[in-house]
């Protein structure tokens, strides 16, 4: 089964499936590299005006697939750096889109995959829906992802999210702006299509120029900044933290330095 499935359609509008239903659409190394390509794919094709983003089933997208993750703790230097570098590209990639990016999520988005919904231009949250930036309780970083991040939500609102790894409400998630309309679950499809609408009412290269200039203002992506990136996500992966979240999580145990409420 294809990780992704990746349609366009006669509108111009672009429909990118997460298709590993039964991963909660966690990211392995193939669904990277096949989101990087359909990113790139977007940008050559004139014809496209707007992408749709959603997960296949019950879940948005539950980030790094762990079984990956776990097996850069024990790739060689070289190969963890190319698997870090490929997830920065496939993310600068998908932040480089030209076109708006529209994104409808539901159950959950957590790490990576809540990095997908940062880099979205709009996003509908189902009710119900549940947000974290999961990487520090696992022994992680969101370490690619950060730089986006910091940029959508400054460095205290995001800091307080990054740093905590809390699971958060859709209605919070909305507060903060990664959500812009929440709605009932059955309605999501019927309101992605209505707001795509509104956007294939403008000029298509009036579009990519608004959005080239939004791009332009704020704090630039760097090729330096994702180096940094790539290079604070190898070393997490090298250290002990890593491989202990990572074991204690598939031992459904927390582990040494989790701490409840309570203990304190």
């Amino acid at each position: 089964m294809d990780s992704l499935r990746f349609v366009i359609q006669p509108t111009g509008v672009a429909k990118v499936v997460l298709n590993r239903p039964d991963k909660k659409n966690a990211f392995n190394g193939e669904m990277i590299a096949r989101l990087r390509e359909i990113a790139e794919v977007i940008n050559k094709d004139r014809e496209i005006r707007v992408v749709n983003l959603i997960g296949e089933g019950s879940f948005f997208c539950a980030g790094a697939d762990l079984e990956w993750m776990r097996k850069q703790t024990t790739n060689s230097l070289e190969e963890k750096s190319r698997e870090a570098m490929e997830l920065a590209c496939m993310l600068k990639a998908w932040y480089n889109i030209g076109v708006p990016v529209l994104t409808g999520v539901q159950g959950g988005a957590f790490g990576g995959g809540l990095g997908l919904v940062v880099l979205s231009d709009e996003v509908i949250g189902a009710r119900d829906t549940w947000f974290s930036f999961s990487e520090v309780r696992l022994g992680l970083i969101p370490a690619t992802i950060s730089p986006y991040v910091h940029r959508v939500l400054g460095n205290k609102t995001g800091g307080k999210l990054l740093l905590s790894g809390r699971i958060f409400s859709v209605e919070e998630a909305q507060s903060v702006g990664l959500v812009d309309e929440i709605v009932p679950l059955d309605t999501m499809e019927s309101a992605l299509i209505q707001k795509t609408a509104s956007y294939l009412e403008g000029s298509p290269e009036a579009i990519k120029s608004t959005k080239r200039l939004l791009r332009e203002y704020g704090e630039p992506i760097t090729d330096e900044k994702i180096k940094k990136t790539v290079q604070a996500l190898i070393k997490v992966w090298e250290g002990e933290e890593a491989k202990e979240g990572i074991n204690s999580f598939f031992l459904k145990k927390k582990p040494s330095w989790s701490s409840n409420a309570g203990d304190i």
